[in-house]
């Protein structure tokens, strides 16, 4: 089944999807300038939660598909007929994780596209097409699980959004931004998130990415009941049902522990690695290791 939401609907331009400063983050708004101007399928890669449809969103807005709509399948219930009608629609349709599509409609699909290049029109189709997955298709491919004749067809352009781990200075930015949204939505009058909060979420694992940052700030929202969202109400939301693994443990709390003895000696190295008991050398490892600048 299609969800379809117009631009009016959406009353945000495209720089409202993509939140962050870091250089991965950047180099994915590359990637989305650099489609803006063609109407090339896309297939945005990456683990669950890292925000696939905020870049299709993004990919909509800032190309000619802007003013028409933006139009949503999810792979596992996708079907051959209503998608070659949105196809054949102006606008934007995005597949939610293609890799659930069944084999037996990939086959459709495929003829789909064949049919129409086989009649020599220059543009496919007045759509714009764009794909979403966090497997590897590639495996896929290998098991006979995802044809590759469709893997071409919709990776034109291919797109890897990274994890929230590996962008971790984005995490105050974010945060930032999902506080005010939810302080809006609960109507709380809540000026920002206090340091050590901040750095708690900092060295967090995030195993669920941008996805979970979110409904951690939400549940926190919740709970906070002054102007400063505070570490003790990240501490009263989190969701004991769904413990870190022991190195997600092990990470979080030497990410923490590393944090708070470099906060304490002004960022003094030396001084740091001797509250923690290690190395110098050890903690600049460590430091490069987490991301440390």
């Amino acid at each position: 089944m299609l969800t379809t939401e117009s631009r009016s609907a959406l009353g945000e331009n495209e720089s409202k999807f993509i939140i962050g400063q870091s250089g991965a983050i950047q180099e994915v708004c590359g990637f989305v300038r650099a489609t803006a101007s063609n109407s090339a399928p896309v297939l945005l890669k990456g683990e669950s939660g890292t925000g696939k449809e905020y870049i299709a969103r993004a990919i909509h807005q800032s190309g000619a598909h802007a003013s028409v709509p933006f139009s949503k399948v999810v792979g596992i219930s996708l079907d051959p007929k209503s998608f070659f009608k949105a196809l054949s629609l102006e606008g934007t349709i995005y597949v939610e994780e293609v890799s659930d599509i069944p084999v037996t409609i990939q086959a459709k699909v495929v003829d789909i596209f064949e049919e129409k290049f086989a009649s020599g029109n220059k543009r496919l189709y007045p759509a714009r097409l764009i794909a979403g997955t966090a497997q590897n298709l590639e495996l896929h491919m290998k098991a006979k699980e995802f044809r590759e004749d469709l893997y071409h067809i919709l990776s034109v352009v291919s797109i890897f959004l990274p994890p929230l781990r590996e962008r971790r200075d984005d995490i105050p930015v974010l945060a930032d931004y999902f506080l005010k949204k939810f302080g809006q939505a609960y109507e709380k009058k809540i000026t920002h998130i206090s340091e050590d909060a901040v750095s708690y979420w900092r060295d967090c694992a995030f195993p669920g990415n941008v996805d979970e940052l979110k409904s951690a700030v939400e549940k926190a929202v919740v709970f906070c009941n002054e102007d400063v969202l505070r570490l003790q109400y990240l501490r009263l939301s989190a969701d004991k049902r769904f413990p870190e693994s022991l190195p997600e443990s092990v990470e979080s709390l030497e990410r923490q522990m590393i944090s708070q003895a470099l906060t304490k000696t002004g960022g003094n190295q030396k001084r740091a690695s001797e509250l923690l008991g290690i190395t110098v050398r050890i903690l600049g490892y460590k430091l490069k290791c987490y991301g440390y600048k």
